[in-house]
């Protein structure tokens, strides 16, 4: 009873940090330097800017509302920690156990598995110098902060972070079609059909509706990935609480069982497990960041070429893959589906000729490029003709690139 309770509170109320204001520190500020305790008394000087990360600087106790927001934050630290930025080199927990002694601080940190956050402790508690300069008297508290060393946030909900951090990404997610397989625990056979299914981000955010088949099967369309997703059914007379309803992968691999509460069975899935409900022929774990689709010009004045804000797209991708020598780019063109199938595949090995030459020229070797021409095979916007809004076709002559 006791962890429903926990998952009604996590999930129905939006996750939020504390909400006081800071008299002193202001949005726009530059982020005092401190001193902070680390692990094995280590003492550490930060300074701002940091290693040009996006920083936030997390204060927590060790009470309930401190510890979930650590658990949160562990999952957007996973998801974001190595995301490639336009124009930050990463994201970076600085976290400060405040109220804590030094064991019990060790404990949590190693209980909760909060390895991706760099860990200090501030030993004089509310006194202490960091306390101090970001006038902290309770917890939690968080500060957000930029790659050039300024206070672009405080106390963002957790929301309103992926948010700031989804923005200065250089590759959007990507979406994908989600499928699985509702049935009971001990025996895989026995479906649930006709099933009302609802999905919804970890924040509340309706995604979409279905309904399971006659074979227990479920779909959601374009679902974007590499975040964490609720999953609820409407109870029915057929689910059976001493036998509980258990998601299972589209192979048929089972994921994890559900919760019933109130009138609903949910479903807690990371964003680690929403990857197993991507198409049986999927990669398992698909790097999001690296996969970008950009939707270039092709300025055409007679002869192909690019206009200045395709190239701007593509020196993006050229500056990562300077900086990471051993990264490779695969690209894919596209066009809509008013030119024959002829006329289109030569409009895209045109398009795929400009890319390539553009990237050999900034000084890419021919190795670590491969340009895919697929005319109007992998329409986005599957239509014809009249059916076809001018959005349509814009959507259909798009670029898909992948970084690996």
């Amino acid at each position: 009873m006791y962890k429903l309770a926990l998952f009604f509170s996590f999930f129905f109320s939006a996750p939020y940090f504390s909400q006081h204001d800071s008299t002193s520190l202001k949005q726009g500020d530059k982020a005092p330097s401190f001193v902070l305790t680390l692990k094995d008394n280590v003492v550490r000087n930060f300074a701002f800017p940091y290693s040009k990360h996006i920083v936030l600087l997390h204060f927590w106790s060790n009470d309930y509302v401190s510890k979930s927001n650590n658990h949160q934050l562990k999952s957007i630290a996973e998801r974001y920690k190595n995301t490639m930025y336009k124009s930050a080199d990463g994201f970076e927990v600085i976290s400060v156990a405040v109220k804590l002694d030094k064991k019990i601080w060790q404990e949590v940190v190693k209980a909760d598995s909060l390895t991706l956050f760099t860990n200090g402790i501030a030993t004089k508690d509310y006194s202490d110098e960091v306390c101090k300069k970001y006038t902290i008297s309770s917890a939690p508290r968080n500060v957000l902060i930029d790659e050039t060393g300024s206070v672009i946030a405080l106390d963002p909900s957790m929301k309103e972070l992926e948010a700031q951090l989804g923005e200065r990404k250089v590759f959007q997610p990507i979406k994908k079609d989600l499928n699985g397989l509702l049935a009971k625990s001990l025996n895989r056979d026995e479906v649930i059909k006709s099933g009302k299914l609802s999905l919804y981000t970890i924040y509340g955010d309706s995604i979409g509706a279905s309904t399971s088949s006659s074979n227990g099967k479920f779909s959601f369309n374009k679902v974007k990935l590499n975040q964490d997703l609720v999953l609820k059914i409407a109870n029915q007379s057929e689910m059976d609480l001493s036998d509980p309803v258990a998601l299972y992968s589209p192979t048929g691999d089972f994921l994890m069982n559900g919760s019933v509460i109130g009138d609903f069975c949910v479903f807690n899935i990371s964003y680690k497990v929403a990857y197993r409900l991507l198409d049986v022929n999927a990669a398992n774990t698909p790097n999001e960041q690296m996969n970008l689709v950009a939707n270039l010009e092709f300025s055409n004045t007679g002869t192909f070429q690019l206009s200045p804000k395709d190239e701007e797209e593509l020196n993006t991708i050229t500056s990562i893959l300077k900086k990471n020598k051993a990264l490779t780019v695969e690209f894919k063109t596209h066009t809509d589906s008013k030119l024959s199938e002829i006329a289109a595949m030569d409009v895209t090995t045109r398009q795929v000729q400009l890319i390539k030459n553009y990237f050999l020229k900034k000084g890419l070797a021919s190795s670590r490029i491969k340009g895919i021409p697929k005319g109007k095979t992998a329409l986005s916007k599957p239509c014809e003709g009249a059916k076809c809004t001018e959005e349509d076709h814009r959507q259909n002559r798009r670029v898909e690139f992948l970084i690996s």
